[in-house]
């Protein structure tokens, strides 16, 4: 379901989407496009998007070349969108296209990871955290265009045993997660 409204003003009230998912759905949105993901019990990611004030376009399956069984993370830059999921392996995968058209295919990103990861994005930058075995967070980064940095250790004093968030400002990234402690 998706509710929509103004920032302190009224909501539309909840609507039925057009996708249905076996886990929680995810989100992104950049300039006036919006994208919402969810995963269907075969663990196939699919998505729908629209563009602000115009009605959700037909779902599409992203590649059921691989699944996954958590919710996945997604970025857009304008109307690019990047997906990343953790497979079944516990290995991340990046699928990429432009909404609405065909996608490039699951990549992997040479990640093992624990749990679903986090992604955000600011201008033509893209942000991916994501946790290791251990439960210690890193990030990866990419301009549009651009491959990724690599995976970066944000310090070891902590781990976590929940899924990453992240917000990106600029060029300032936010990553939150729920320490061990």
């Amino acid at each position: 379901y998706l509710n929509q409204g103004g920032v302190a003003k009224s909501f539309v009230g909840w609507r039925q989407a057009n996708l249905r998912s076996a886990l929680a759905p995810a989100a992104a949105a950049s300039g006036s496009n919006v994208a919402l993901l969810a995963t269907d019990q075969k663990g196939h990611v699919h998505y729908t998007w629209w563009q602000l004030g115009q009605g959700a376009q037909p779902s599409q399956d992203l590649g059921s070349a691989r699944t996954t069984d958590t919710t996945p993370a997604a970025a857009l830059v304008n109307d690019y969108m990047f997906v990343v999921a953790k497979g079944r392996d516990n290995k991340l995968y990046l699928n990429q296209g432009t909404l609405g058209k065909p996608f490039v295919g699951w990549q992997p990103m040479k990640f093992e990871a624990a749990l679903p990861p986090g992604a955000a994005s600011a201008d033509t930058t893209v942000v991916v955290v994501a946790t290791d075995k251990s439960g210690h967070v890193f990030y990866n980064w990419w301009k549009l265009g651009e491959a990724g940095h690599g995976w970066t250790p944000v310090g070891n004093a902590m781990s976590t045993k929940l899924a990453p968030s992240a917000a990106l400002v600029g060029n300032y990234v936010f990553i939150a997660i729920t320490g061990d402690d």
